[in-house]
């Protein structure tokens, strides 16, 4: 007989992470997800030494140390999500520009 684990508040469930995100998925913003976040996506060196993007979270690359894996761009955001920002205009990516 297995039994019951306590659920500490605040803590999410073990099925519920995700593998790769900076923190718990779904501590940020409600309405975000990591593709529109500035940590989503960052530059690497293969082993051949030629640089490419990966699409794993770059605040756990700085966290750990270590690369992690590919996340979807709609999981969803977590404490450190930061709006990306359109580098031409300054403003958040997607908004409108211009008058």
């Amino acid at each position: 007989m297995a039994l019951p684990l306590t659920q500490i508040e605040g803590v999410p469930q073990r099925d519920g992470l995700i593998c790769g995100t900076a923190y718990f998925s779904g501590t940020g913003p409600s309405d975000r997800h990591c593709g529109s976040c500035k940590h989503y996506g960052y530059y690497r060196l293969s082993r051949f030494n030629k640089s490419y993007r990966t699409m794993g979270c770059h605040m756990f690359k700085k966290l750990t140390g270590k690369h992690g894996p590919r996340l979807k761009k709609w999981t969803a955001s977590c404490k450190y999500y930061e709006e990306k920002v359109n580098a031409k205009h300054g403003a958040p990516e997607g908004a409108s520009v211009g008058g």
